[in-house]
């Protein structure tokens, strides 16, 4: 597949998420980004995803599906390192992984399609802001969360999603950002979720102006309700 490379500006953040393009048109990364956005929205609406993984998870499977994102095998484990060293990076990638050798049985595109996700999160650790958001919404006392999908479209048309997410009861220190966060697995619990997903146009726009709808109202609520008075000091 001669689109994947470096992933470069194909990273974008997504409600706290990493995700992934390679190969997409403008029409399905759209797609992709309302249904994602929708989908993290509604799981973490029942659930938290720092302390309530699984669940989660299985939420928004169920909700992209809706959104017309059939899910064709997910899973979700417990993380035992034998160097009782885990990393958010190493996690997030390994989750990724078994994701798309669900979705395909290539191994040189697995190969190639894992190592755009870890420059992926590379890229995203370079960049201040992103991280900066990262820390605020993937992580707090309870634990850290967080996912990444990476979304291919094929010479034929055809589009397939790897969504791959990581929980732990550990969070990084104040100072440590959370992409090069590590941990003992000693001292925590940590789990992946990895599912592959095959996107069904017919049924996404069937629902698609509802999708865009229902987030949009959700964007205009929170700029009502936002203050803009200028802070006062005490």
């Amino acid at each position: 597949m001669s689109e994947i490379q470096s992933a470069g500006n194909n990273v974008q953040l997504n409600n706290g998420d990493l995700l992934v393009f390679v190969g997409l048109s403008e029409e399905n990364s759209e797609a992709l980004k309302y249904s994602h956005l929708f989908s993290s929205l509604a799981a973490s609406a029942q659930y938290f995803a720092t302390t309530e993984g699984q669940q989660w998870f299985q939420a928004y499977l169920q909700t992209m599906q809706t959104c017309g994102w059939l899910p064709i095998k997910f899973s979700y484990m417990k993380e035992v390192a034998s160097s009782q060293n885990l990393s958010v990076k190493n996690l997030l990638v390994k989750a990724v992984k078994a994701g798309l050798g669900y979705a395909t049985g290539g191994a040189s595109l697995v190969a190639s399609l894992v190592s755009v996700a870890s420059d992926a999160v590379d890229t995203v650790a370079q960049s201040p802001e992103a991280v900066a958001l990262l820390d605020r919404v993937s992580a707090d006392k309870e634990g850290t969360a967080l996912s990444m999908a990476v979304c291919t479209q094929h010479a034929n048309g055809e589009v397939m999603l790897s969504v791959g997410c990581l929980q732990s009861t550990e969070s990084p220190p104040s100072k440590t950002s959370l992409l090069v966060f590590e941990w003992s697995s000693s001292h925590s619990d940590s789990y992946t979720g990895s599912a592959a997903l095959s996107f069904h146009r017919g049924l996404y726009d069937q629902v698609k102006s509802t999708l865009i709808e229902r987030v949009g109202d959700k964007s205009k609520k929170d700029v009502l309700t936002l203050s803009i008075e200028p802070k006062k000091r005490s």
